[in-house]
C-alpha cells in the first residue's frame, strides 16, 4: 500500500531519512522529464536531478504542507534548471545538451515548417540542425526556459509565472519576445538561401 506524500514528509521531518527516499522514488520520473527538456546530456542530467533532491531534502522543513508536493518540487527542478542555463549562457560554455531533441521539435514544430519538404537528404537535415543551434543561441535562458515550458510541457502562462516568480503579464512578454527573437534569427539565417529561396516566418508567431 502506498504511502502519502504528507506521511512521508512527516516521517522524514521527523528524522527518519529512509522516508525521503520513498519521495524520490516516486517522483524521480517527474524531475527527470522536466530536466531532460533542457538538458540532453546523460551524466549532466544526473547531475541536476541529483541536486534537485538534495535541495528538496534540506528544505523540506520550509515546504508548506498545504500546497501539493508535486508542485513544489517541480519549481525546485524548473530553478535549478534555470540556474544551469544562466551559468550556461554566462561562461559561453556548450555542452552536447545545448540542442535536446525537445528543442529540435519545438523549433521545427513553430518555426521551420517551410523547411520541412526541402530537408529530407542528410546532408540538408545537418544544415537544419545548425540552423536550429543557432536560434536557440539567441535566446536568453528566461525566454527559452518560458518557450520550453510553454511549447514543450503545455504549461499554462499562469503555471510558469508560477513556478518562475512572475506575473503572467511578464511571462506573456517574455514568451512574445521570445518568438519574435528566434522568427528573427530565423528570417536573417534564411538569407544563407538553406532552403533555396527566402521564406517569411511572421505568422508562426503567436503571443498565446
Amino acid at each position: 500500500m502506498d504511502i502519502d506524500d504528507r506521511t512521508l514528509i512527516n516521517r522524514c521531518l521527523a528524522g527518519d531519512k529512509k522516508a525521503f527516499e520513498g519521495l524520490v522514488k516516486r517522483y524521480s520520473p517527474r524531475v527527470f522529464r522536466i530536466v531532460h527538456r533542457f538538458f540532453s546530456d546523460r551524466l549532466l542530467l544526473e547531475d541536476i536531478a541529483q541536486e534537485v533532491f538534495i535541495k528538496a531534502y534540506t528544505s523540506l522543513s520550509t515546504y508548506r504542507q498545504e500546497g501539493r508536493f508535486e508542485h513544489w518540487l517541480t519549481k525546485i527542478a524548473v530553478n535549478t534548471c534555470y540556474h544551469y542555463l544562466r551559468t550556461q549562457k554566462a561562461s559561453r560554455i556548450t555542452y552536447e545538451s545545448d540542442y535536446t531533441l525537445q528543442e529540435g521539435v519545438l523549433l521545427e514544430d513553430i518555426f521551420l515548417l517551410p523547411f520541412r519538404a526541402n530537408m529530407e537528404e542528410p546532408a540538408k537535415r545537418l544544415i537544419l540542425r545548425n540552423l536550429i543551434e543557432e536560434i536557440m543561441l539567441t535566446l536568453s535562458a528566461k525566454e527559452k526556459m518560458i518557450l520550453i515550458l510553454s511549447e514543450v510541457e503545455g504549461m499554462s502562462v499562469k503555471e510558469i509565472g508560477a513556478l518562475m516568480e512572475m506575473s503572467a503579464v511578464n511571462v506573456k512578454i517574455v514568451k512574445f519576445r521570445a518568438r519574435k527573437r528566434a522568427i528573427k534569427a530565423l528570417n536573417n539565417l534564411s538569407k544563407k538561401d538553406v532552403s533555396g529561396k527566402r521564406v517569411s516566418h511572421e505568422k508562426s508567431m503567436h503571443i498565446y
